[in-house]
């Protein structure tokens, strides 16, 4: 019988995972663990995301005999959990074709997880960088709202963008690294025209969102911006940077590789959704 249990003691996973990356693998994820007859099978992590949606990321079975269990036994906890939620999303490397067989999972789209080694780049500074702080908070979501109504083809809920900036500032996305996070302001206009917002993830840096005005791409501020919070990180001891991106997203994709990022844990990442 397969049990999901709330991960309370990472060192069950040192012997897998290995105690270096173990010490860092908390934060603001729920962790949990499948046995059979007290044997590890397999893991996940849990994060909620604008407060209303649960995401089932980091999807490892480590026993082979029981994978297709363990994914079984991942969507019922998905599907015990439906109603307290919004949405509920999982995302997955090596199951992808595992989760298509369920009825009630729509398969979304496939994304990238990148990775770089950070290294100092000299930078000339014709803008002025600023730290992420929470004065900034309301330009900020006019940013996010801008952006992403020219990526979606349409109009955001102001509402919706204000709770998902105030999930970032609260942790509630990874922990926020405020001193490598940073935005570009034009002054005369009073807004911000370009941003980069570093979180951690299991002790790692993650770029969670790298965000350019409308008004204001094509001139290299996305690379500015992000050549600076990878500086800063490097400046902390910190030695990679890693990310998500859309697979049709061919802009971001050619901004990144251009940066030196490459596929990272197999390159694609299959996403779903729950559905009713």
């Amino acid at each position: 019988m397969i049990t999901i249990n709330h991960l309370k003691d990472t060192s069950t996973l040192s012997c897998f995972l290995g105690q270096e990356y173990i010490k860092h693998y908390t934060g603001n994820k729920k962790f949990y663990i499948q046995l059979l007859d007290n044997k590890l099978i397999g893991f996940f992590s849990t994060v909620v995301r604008d407060r209303t949606e649960l995401w089932i990321e980091d999807i490892n079975i480590i026993s082979r005999e029981h994978n297709e269990l363990a994914i079984d036994s991942i969507y019922k906890y998905a599907v015990n959990n439906s109603s307290d939620f919004s949405a509920i999303y999982l995302l997955s490397v090596e199951n992808v074709e595992l989760l298509k067989k369920y009825k009630k999972i729509k398969y979304f789209y496939n994304s990238f997880y990148l990775c770089k080694a950070l290294n100092y780049k000299k930078i000339r500074k014709s803008e002025e960088f600023l730290k992420l702080n929470n004065s900034l908070k309301e330009k900020l979501s006019i940013l996010m709202k801008d952006s992403y109504d020219l990526e979606k083809n349409k109009s955001f809920d102001m509402e919706k963008v204000t709770k998902q900036i105030d999930s970032i500032f609260s942790n509630e996305q990874g922990h926020l690294l405020q001193d490598s996070s940073f935005v570009i302001l034009d002054q005369k206009k009073d807004k911000i025209i370009a941003a980069s917002i570093i979180t951690l993830r299991d002790g790692r840096p993650f770029l969670l969102h790298l965000m350019v005005h409308p008004e204001y791409q094509r001139i290299g501020l996305g690379r500015k911006v992000l050549e600076h919070s990878s500086n800063s990180l490097h400046e902390n001891r910190y030695k990679t940077l890693e990310l998500y991106v859309y697979e049709k997203n061919t802009k971001a994709l050619d901004l990144y590789y251009k940066n030196e990022f490459k596929n990272y844990i197999g390159g694609s990442i299959g996403t779903f959704r729950l559905t009713n």
